[in-house]
Formats: structure tokens, C-alpha cells, sequence
């Protein structure tokens, strides 16, 4: 089956009759020929027409086959050049070799050989073609493919840097506002306190004490708000100092108490003997993670008690006796939370119902600055609970029994 239609063959010979019968026995197979009587002038072929193979004699006057096949392969590595010789010695195939000929035939040739030699030629140099093709169309995807990708990570960080922006900008926003809001605030609750210290009516001071309950929410929400504010712009910090946690527990549940007794429930509070009462964190930051469980406790706890329970962490290394952890736990007889929604409760303004106008107030900001507060002191706060069965909220953060 002739299938070499498209195969345009050079043929270099000195002798006329080898030049003669090559291109009859080629052509009815169906070949492009074009023959040239020396290498000097298939130079010149060579450089200003296309070629799929050249077949050329090695032994030639003037320029010799060799230093035609050096030349091609100069101008285009990838030609297969076929070596014809009607000697046959091993030198002259070495030499061919060294100078990458394709192949090596002898003259007379074997036609079935002849034929053979030029299919794998021509597949050859097809096949490297194909690859010269492929090879460009992938360096230009690349090229335009990492220029895209460059392009869209420059675009990528300008989004970030904006949006970081803008967070930083609301973040600082945030801050500035609730600083101003609770200047007269802070006006109001002097206010109610001189208010409330004077004699007044039965009905004025159930209007007084439903003010002061709003007062005292709306300063719970600021103070929260402030300090998400803080936290998003990476403002907050803590300030550790010497403290008693007892003094701390017991004002904390001096604080709690009276909502705890007007609810019927029963808070009470447990610190473990080996745990150290003068410690060294940050006491105002503790009490405040400490308040908003609390808080919550007694919020949705409707009957039996809450219990807040201190004793060292077990990680606490025994020979580092400056050093202790606190592993804390406030439980409750609560209403519990649904498994799906554990998580969803430390996120910023969230709640587990996620409803903001039902019984219990609040903006959800509460438990998310406890995570991050607890985060910010070196150490993790997590909830066990099922509905109807309680929670229990636990937290470990390091602490030391003297300033470092």
C-alpha cells in the first residue's frame, strides 16, 4: 500500500544511474523526488525547499556526503539523512554513526529494504514534527497560562488587601462608636445609682429597677461589642497581674447569685485544695469568660443548679511548681443544645436558636469573646451537651502562682 504521498525525498548521487533508477522505483511508490548530481548543489535545496528525508551517496567529488549530512543538520536537526555507499566498510559506518546519519545502505539496494528504511524515516520525522508542534502549542499555553494565573493572584491580593481594609476600617469604626456610646452610658448608670439611692415610690422603683435592668444590658452589649471590635482588629490585649481566685470566684458568684435565687436555681461554686490561690494571669480577662458562662447558665437554666468548678489541669507539669493550668467547668440543668449547633454558638452573633427577638436577650457576642479570650491566653474552651440533659462548659488556661 503506497501511503507516502506527501514524503518529499532528496536524492544526492554522482552517478547519474543510481540517481535515474532511485527516482523511477520511488516515485511509482509514491514519493516526491527531487535528485541532484553533487552535494554542493543540494545546499542550496536543502536551505530553500522542504524535505522530509534525504538519501545521499557518501563518497562524492568536491563535498562529500558526510559534510552534506553536518550541513542539514545545521540547518535542521531534525531531517533524517540516509547514508548509500557502494563500500562496504565498517569505517565509513562509523563515521556515518558519529555524524548521526539516520541509516546506512548499500549499493545495489534491496527494494523491500530500500522502502523499510525510508517508512521509518519519513514516520520519523513526522512524528518530530508532531512533537516541534505540540512542543510550541505548550509553551505558549503555559505562557499564557501563567500569565493568567499571575494575573488573576495579583487580582486575588488586591481583593484580600481590600477586604482586609475594609474589616480594618469597620473594625476601628466599631471600637470608636462604642467608645462614644459608652461615655453617656457610663452618665446614665451614675445617674440611676443616685437615682436609686433616694426614697421614691413603690411604682418608681419598679420604673427604676426595670431602667437599671436596661441599663445594665445595654452596658453588657457595648462592653461585648467593644470588645469583638478589638479582637477583629487585633487590638486586644491581656494584662496579667497577681490575684486571688478566690476573691475572684466569690465576687463573681456574689454577682450571679441574686439571678440565680430569683429563678429558683441553686449556683454554687468548688475550687479544688491543690489548686494554688494566688496565681499570675489576667483576672479581669478570666472573670469576664467566667461572667458570660455564667450568664448564660442562668439564662437558660430554668430549674435545679449551676455549678462552677476549679481545680489544676492534668497537663500541668509537677516539677514546675511556679507553673499551673486552670481547668475550669460551669455546668447547669439547662435546656441543652442540639449536637448541629454546638459549634455555631461561638461564632459572632449567633445564638443556638438563632433567634435575636425571643425571651432570652442577647446579640450572640458573648460566647464567641469567651473562645477568643480563652484563645488569647494560651488555652481552649469547649461545651458538652445534649438537649434536655444540660451543658457543661469547660476551659483550660495557663496560669503561674508568681510573676515571671
Amino acid at each position: 500500500m503506497k501511503d507516502h504521498a506527501d514524503g518529499r525525498l532528496l536524492i544526492v548521487d554522482d552517478d547519474s544511474d543510481v540517481l535515474q533508477g532511485l527516482s523511477e522505483m520511488l516515485e511509482g511508490e509514491g514519493f516526491q523526488i527531487r535528485t541532484c548530481p553533487d552535494a554542493f548543489s543540494a545546499l542550496e535545496f536543502v536551505e530553500y525547499d522542504k524535505f522530509d528525508v534525504v538519501l545521499s551517496d557518501i563518497k562524492m567529488p568536491a563535498v562529500s556526503g558526510l559534510e552534506l549530512l553536518e550541513h542539514v543538520h545545521r540547518f535542521d536537526p531534525d531531517i533524517p539523512v540516509i547514508m548509500m555507499t557502494g563500500q562496504a566498510d565498517i569505517e565509513t559506518a562509523i563515521a556515518a554513526v558519529k555524524c548521526h546519519a539516520f541509516d546506512f545502505l548499500h549499493k545495489p539496494f534491496d527494494p523491500e529494504i530500500l522502502l523499510s528504511v525510508l517508512a521509518r524515516a519519513l514516520n520519523y520525522r513526522r512524528l518530530r514534527e508532531v512533537e516541534r508542534e505540540y512542543s510550541g502549542l505548550l509553551k505558549k499555553t503555559v505562557v499564557k497560562n501563567t500569565e493568567e494565573l499571575r494575573q488573576q493572584i495579583e487580582d486575588l491580593r488586591q481583593a484580600r488587601d481590600a477586604a482586609m481594609e475594609s474589616s480594618r476600617l469597620k473594625s476601628e469604626f466599631m471600637a470608636n462608636m462604642t467608645h462614644e456610646i459608652r461615655t453617656p452610658l457610663h452618665g446614665m448608670v451614675g445617674l440611676m445609682e443616685i437615682l436609686c439611692s433616694r426614697e421614691h415610690t413603690p411604682d418608681q422603683a419598679r420604673c427604676y429597677a426595670m431602667l437599671q435592668s436596661s441599663i445594665d444590658r445595654l452596658s453588657s452589649l457595648v462592653n461585648n461589642v467593644l470588645d469583638f471590635s478589638r479582637m477583629a482588629s487585633g487590638a486586644f490585649e491581656l494584662c496579667p497581674r497577681l490575684f486571688s481566685l478566690s476573691v475572684l470566684v466569690e465576687t463573681l458568684v456574689g454577682t450571679y447569685t441574686p439571678k440565680a435565687k430569683s429563678k429558683g436555681l441553686l449556683l454554687t461554686a468548688d475550687i479544688d485544695d491543690e489548686l494554688p490561690d494566688m496565681l499570675f494571669a489576667d483576672d479581669v480577662r478570666l472573670g469576664q469568660v467566667m461572667g458570660i458562662i455564667l450568664d448564660n447558665a442562668v439564662k437558660f437554666t430554668h430549674s435545679g443548679n449551676i455549678c462552677i468548678a476549679l481545680q489544676p489541669a492534668e497537663e500541668t507539669p509537677l516539677s514546675e511548681s511556679d507553673k499551673v493550668s486552670i481547668f475550669c467547668s460551669v455546668s447547669d440543668t439547662g435546656v441543652g443544645i442540639d449536637p448541629d449547633k454546638v459549634d455555631k454558638i461561638f461564632e459572632g452573633f449567633t445564638q443556638a436558636d438563632g433567634s435575636f427577638t425571643r425571651k432570652n436577650e442577647g446579640a450572640g457576642l458573648g460566647l464567641a469573646i469567651a473562645r477568643q479570650t480563652v484563645r488569647s491566653m494560651g488555652g481552649t474552651l469547649w461545651v458538652e451537651s445534649s438537649p434536655g440533659s444540660g451543658s457543661a462548659f469547660l476551659f483550660i488556661v495557663p496560669s503561674g502562682e508568681k510573676e515571671a
